[in-house]
């Protein structure tokens, strides 16, 4: 286990994105110079455990009051905060040798994932100008997500042939981006342009940075590696996927880990 905090580097930033839009503009909303935004709270636990045939691992990450670095739009931001957690675990299983020349192995995986912005993102100062108009409170952004990944997979592996060891493996992957929430202040026109829209509010439905999502994959694959000589080996192999629908969802429960 490890916890910690830093500041971050206070490297000074002497120019930004917003910089140039002022000389294009007549404007002095930029924020620059000043310093990076990269300060961070980190936890980190980690178990692993294993018997003969067995190994568990299993993993917890946080990275709580991120700064935003020279900006997520590169235009500095002092105030905006990101917070991102990451539960992993996956259980491997090897078979006793199965003679001489077979071994089998099989490993299930689960990761949950959120990214929460827990103060809104600035992604231009207040007084930012751009063709549609003047933003006198800034461009302002809040992207959440939250996603669950399965993953299957079994490898059987044949070294009797001489030079060779071959490898079939079969897998399943289940990935769902079960909830997204859109935050801001603008909405982008047709040519992209940001456009003012008033208060920070919800645009998940009519105008989000991105929609919820699920893929399923399942994938088979044939490999050899071929040991051409004591210093020389070549691998070569194939694989095919199957990749279901592309699901464009609304949002889900949050299970089983719930909340924005």
């Amino acid at each position: 286990m490890r916890a910690g905090s830093t500041a971050g580097p206070k490297s000074i930033i002497e120019a930004d994105a917003q910089s140039s839009r002022d000389k294009a503009f007549g404007t002095h909303a930029s924020l620059a110079p000043g310093p990076l935004n990269a300060g961070y709270d980190a936890l980190d636990v980690h178990l692993d455990l294993s018997r003969p045939q067995w190994r568990l691992r299993a993993g917890y990450k946080l990275r709580d009051d991120m700064g935003t670095g020279a900006g997520i739009a590169q235009s500095l931001d002092p105030v905006g905060r990101g917070r991102s957690e990451r539960i992993n675990t996956d259980l491997g299983w090897s078979a006793a040798p199965l003679g001489r020349d077979w071994s089998l192995s099989a490993n299930a995986a689960l990761l949950f994932y959120k990214q929460q912005i827990p103060v809104n993102l600035l992604l231009s100062p207040p007084g930012t100008h751009f063709p549609t108009g003047l933003l006198p409170d800034g461009m302002v952004g809040h992207p959440d997500t939250s996603e669950r990944q399965l993953r299957l997979s079994a490898v059987a592996s044949y070294s009797g042939w001489r030079g060779h060891v071959l490898r079939l493996g079969v897998g399943h992957d289940d990935l769902n981006l079960y909830h997204t929430a859109t935050f801001k202040n603008y909405i982008a026109n047709a040519a992209g342009v940001p456009v003012l829209q008033g208060p920070v509010a919800d645009y998940s439905a009519s105008s989000p940075f991105m929609l919820p999502q699920r893929r399923k994959v399942d994938y088979l694959y044939l490999q050899d590696e071929w040991q051409l000589a004591p210093e020389w080996s070549l691998t070569a192999g194939l694989r095919h996927d199957r990749i279901g629908a592309v699901s464009a969802l609304p949002a889900s429960r949050a299970w089983p880990w719930s909340g924005r």
